[in-house]
């Protein structure tokens, strides 16, 4: 009924599940995480509360293999199916020999995908080598290897929903990469008719808003030009989004780009009528110059928008 990745990120000391299925809320089913511990799923005809005692085990420093194990011993484990990643990294799996066929498991090095019911027998496999052979961020591998798993038939009802579950890492609530902040990633496609686009969507636009809050954290130390070749380098990604266009406008102006902002401030004119009333209130624009120039050229880009609306 459901296809999954569970997988541990030995460069950032994160653990993740992506998952995918024919019912409403597969996120709220099948995916659990634990800071610092490890993950698991849960899913075919496995009672979701097996996700409690797994994770206990997982805070506990239980093997892989130890948890998967008792979770086998569990009623039903006969028709589920569950993949847990621990602490280490190693990675274990149970499918149940009654799980509705075309049903399996593939393991890899800190992560495991799990398929039942499924359009084709050994998806799984293509699943993994998707993720193991993609490029960038570990959510972009997770995802990697739904897209493999949709491609390749997917989950024979249909598809409904698909959820995103991500640790930040290990230091104190985020981890790094190549010395960036790490946060945290809890998605969730509820209900559409092609979910596994939809998360990539969704995806696009949290990764945008990371690098929003790391340019924030250039622009509150004075670095307005850091933040404006952070924020031009992702807004693309998630042009409907309100905040990444203004600030994006914003560290642009701030930075001196001011023919460069003009775009994204008509934008965010013409989205929110109340940026000038934001704008004066926001804290970041604490130096009386910085407030008054983007209030100028923002009024302005309202101005522009509105006569460019009337034609």
């Amino acid at each position: 009924m459901t296809y999954s990745i569970t997988a541990y990120d030995r460069a950032t000391g994160r653990w993740g599940v992506a998952v995918q299925s024919c019912v409403l809320v597969v996120g709220t089913r099948v995916p659990m995480v634990r800071e610092g511990a490890g993950a698991l799923a849960v899913q075919a005809g496995s009672p979701s509360w097996y996700r409690q005692p797994g994770a206990e085990l997982l805070t506990r420093g239980t093997s892989a293999r130890d948890i998967v194990a008792a979770l086998a011993a569990l009623p039903k484990a006969d028709v589920g199916q569950f993949a847990v990643v621990d602490l280490a990294g190693q990675a274990a799996a149970h499918t149940g020999p009654e799980c509705t066929v075309a049903a399996g498991h593939a393991i890899g090095d800190g992560v495991v995908t799990a398929a039942n019911l499924v359009a084709r027998d050994g998806m799984w496999h293509e699943m993994l080598r998707a993720y193991e052979t993609a490029a960038g961020a570990f959510e972009d591998r997770l995802l990697a290897a739904l897209a493999a798993g949709e491609a390749t038939g997917g989950d024979v009802r249909g598809r409904q929903s698909a959820a995103m579950l991500v640790s930040a890492g290990q230091d104190h609530g985020t981890g790094e990469r190549d010395g960036e902040a790490v946060f945290e990633t809890d998605l969730r496609v509820d209900d559409a008719a092609d979910p596994v686009p939809e998360l990539a969507r969704v995806l696009a636009v949290k990764q945008a808003h990371d690098e929003l809050r790391r340019a924030l954290a250039d622009a509150s130390q004075g670095r307005w030009g850091p933040a404006a070749e952070r924020l031009t380098a992702v807004a693309g990604h998630a042009p409907d989004d309100a905040l990444v266009t203004v600030w994006t406008g914003l560290a642009l102006v701030l930075a001196g780009r001011e023919a460069d902002a003009g775009p994204y401030l008509r934008a965010a004119a013409q989205g929110n009528p109340f940026l000038i009333d934001y704008l004066s209130r926001e804290p970041l624009l604490k130096d009386p110059r910085e407030r008054d120039l983007a209030l100028r050229l923002a009024g302005q880009a309202g101005a522009r928008a509105a006569a460019e609306e009337t034609g």
